[in-house]
């Protein structure tokens, strides 16, 4: 089997650790709330000693509030673009050499795909069919990432079999025996506590659990040709910074979600 590449590990790696960054410091929320204060005067008795009274103007103060769409950034979208146009195009020379597709359908394919989107939207400016592009590349990074979910299955016990693994076997079985029933009860866990509105606070969250499994993926070898698999995993990883950048908790929530099922 093939060693991973340094370079390989070392990409991937410092992208999920940006991905867990960004996940546990800096929140972001499409939705911002704004603050309204009005303020109302009237005249009312501030001071009565019986005999006289003093009156004043007094004021009230009513306090609403009003959701409205945070400002979004362009060039995040477009740098989010031209990665994904890149592990896309990893991903289909990958795929290429995988299945030993012929040059000439290969690249006929793709002119075919682009052409159809330029001649179905016509009457639509550049813009706009640059949105097509994207809801197009959005809808194959979800598809990388129900791959990858599938690929870091066995990232886990891979790893926990290297590092309980000693010269006698007695002692391997027994570190096998704890680390793996460990894997299990903290699986078990965190997918109630995510998913199942268990009052838990000793479980490793979902989304830190696939990135620690996607981070020892990254370090063990694969059967995927290398083109494909730099090309799925940026595919992925970009997906994922895509989703924080525009506030997509649910596919956020989707990705952990089948993460934690395909273990």
């Amino acid at each position: 089997m093939p060693k991973t590449p340094f370079a390989f590990s070392a990409f991937i790696g410092t992208l999920c650790l940006i991905c867990t960054a960004l996940w546990l410091f800096f929140p972001y929320s499409p939705i911002s709330l704004h603050a309204i204060s009005e303020i109302i005067p009237d005249r009312a008795v501030i001071d009565d000693n019986g005999s006289t009274k003093l009156e004043g103007v007094i004021y009230f103060v009513r306090q609403s509030y009003m959701t409205a769409a945070a400002e979004q950034r362009i060039w995040p979208i477009y740098l989010y673009m031209g990665i994904s146009f890149i592990a896309l195009a990893l991903c289909l020379f990958g795929l290429k050499k995988w299945a030993q597709i012929p040059r000439n359908y290969f690249f006929g394919g793709f002119i075919v795909w682009a052409g159809l989107i330029f001649w179905t939207n016509t009457h639509r400016s550049l813009a706009e069919i640059s949105w097509v592009f994207i809801d197009q590349l959005n809808s194959l990074g979800i598809i990388s990432l129900i791959t990858i979910g599938v690929l870091l299955s066995a990232a886990i016990p891979r790893l926990l079999f290297q590092v309980g693994d000693s010269s006698e076997f007695k002692q391997s079985s027994r570190n096998w025996i704890i680390f793996f029933g460990f894997s299990l009860v903290n699986l078990l866990l965190t997918y109630g506590k995510e998913f199942l509105s268990w009052d838990i606070k000793y479980a490793i969250p979902g989304f830190l659990f696939g990135q620690i499994a996607w981070l020892a993926y990254s370090f063990q070898a694969g059967q995927l040709n290398a083109l494909l698999r730099w090309g799925i995993n940026l595919f992925g990883l970009s997906t994922i910074l895509y989703f924080f950048i525009s506030g997509n908790d649910p596919g956020i929530s989707a990705f952990v979600h089948w993460t934690l099922i395909c273990q």
